[in-house]
């Protein structure tokens, strides 16, 4: 008999996992208060969640009888382990909003099986899972549940990838029964399995998170002195990678800075926690502060280019999602540059190849289209598709100055020199007049 797995919680990394587990040969009970319009959408093709591959990877588990999407929390019952895996939301001090999971724990912990395992996914804060140990041992003193940390690893665009070839599974659990229990889960995906106490495993998520956007901050701060001296941040970059103590896989992109939702959620996460301990941490703060200034720095070298008077000017934005591949517009850059932008009285136009969140832009349907009679192009997102474009067309089609402003570092700065656009860029050598 297969092991059946409960997930609940049905936003875009419960549908990730529900569709790689399903793969990897279990059973799951998909489960959710809205299962029924989830399953409706997958069965139309019109999933809000744009990942590759997942909605064939989850009509396929359908059809296979492997998963069971239902609004029917008595059916974790029949599992052995069980994954709350929805997308924590944020409150309205961008803080993360935990109200939402504790309500499906509670809907969750009377129907877990005897001996199952709880498994948190979702993003949550240092304690807590201690807290939802609490409440099932208060619940259901006598069926031995333990609760594990299994933090994610989810990356948007690439989730259904990263998720058959993770770098590595953190397993925060207090047993040794229990961490061989997920590993052998896990054990068709070869990745190293790390097992540590639960409070480390969550400190370890939030510290991740921190860590990349470190990185990032610490690359823009140098593409600052590139810029200063005449220097190339990809050079440096490329050096920095090169050495062992690094690696080839750094978040060494000078440029717009760290947007992502979850990584900035992990950092405040991490400001509130030292708040709460009396901590000053300097560097942490830091990074928040880099990172803020990058897309104020972005507006007025753009503003700069394109000369006075700005009333009139039009620029045309490439990618307003806050990463490429992918329609999410939550904490993107892009809105905030628009806006400042056009406060200024420059006319923006923009090209977004996926569109899932209702915005209030001008956008277009071509990149063409939004290139024809702008001063200035901003690519935001280093998209596939905005490297095959025809600059020669699209030259043709621009006003002067025919700035090409490549936010991300990612064009081919030399070519299109050639052609004749201005080209900028952060960190590229842009020497102070």
């Amino acid at each position: 008999m297969k092991m059946k797995i409960g997930m609940i919680g049905l936003s875009h990394l419960g549908l990730i996992f529900t569709a790689g587990f399903a793969k990897l040969g279990y059973e799951i009970v998909a489960v959710d208060q809205d299962a029924a319009a989830i399953a409706k959408e997958i069965s139309n093709d019109t999933l809000r969640v744009i990942e590759v591959g997942l909605t064939d990877l989850l009509k396929s588990g359908v059809s296979e009888n492997r998963i069971c999407f239902t609004s029917n929390f008595s059916l974790l019952g029949d599992c052995q382990i069980a994954i709350l895996s929805l997308d924590t939301p944020l409150d309205d001090s961008e803080n993360l909003n935990l109200e939402p999971v504790f309500q499906l724990v509670d809907l969750a912990i009377p129907y877990l099986a005897t001996e199952a395992l709880f498994l948190i996914s979702s993003q949550i804060v240092v304690g807590t899972c201690d807290l939802i140990q609490e409440k099932i041992n208060q619940q259901k003193p006598e069926d031995n549940i333990e609760v594990v940390y299994f933090p994610e690893n989810l990356r948007v665009g690439q989730a259904i990838e990263y998720f058959f070839r993770a770098d590595r599974f953190i397993i925060g659990a207090k047993t040794q029964k229990a961490y061989e229990k997920i590993s052998q889960l896990l054990n068709k995906i070869e990745a190293p399995k790390i097992h540590m106490d639960i409070k480390s495993a969550e400190i370890s998520k939030h510290a991740l998170n921190t860590f990349l956007a470190l990185q990032v901050s610490f690359i823009n701060e140098i593409a600052e002195i590139c810029d200063a001296c005449g220097a190339d941040i990809t050079k440096v970059a490329e050096a920095l990678k090169s050495d062992s103590r690094i690696g080839s896989r750094a978040y060494f992109n000078a440029g717009i800075g760290i947007t992502s939702p979850p990584i900035i959620r992990e950092i405040k996460t991490i400001m509130r926690l030292a708040r709460e301990n009396n901590l000053n941490l300097a560097v942490v703060n830091g990074i928040l502060e880099t990172n803020c200034k990058q897309q104020k720095k972005i507006v007025e070298m753009l503003k700069t280019a394109l000369g006075t008077p700005l009333t009139g000017k039009r620029v045309g934005v490439f990618g307003l999602s806050y990463k490429e591949g992918t329609g999410f517009t939550g904490k993107s850059a892009a809105p905030f540059i628009v806006s400042e932008l056009e406060s200024s009285g420059i006319h923006c136009q923009i090209y977004q190849p996926i569109i899932l969140e209702t915005q209030h832009f001008n956008s277009t349907d071509s990149p063409y289209s939004t290139s024809r009679d702008c001063n200035a192009l901003l690519f935001l997102n280093p998209e596939k598709e905005f490297l095959d474009l025809d600059f020669d067309k699209i030259k043709d089609l621009m006003l002067e100055p025919k700035i090409i402003f490549d936010a991300r570092n990612f064009l081919p700065k030399s070519d299109l020199e050639t052609k004749g656009f201005l080209y900028l860029a952060i960190g590229r050598g842009r020497r102070k007049s």
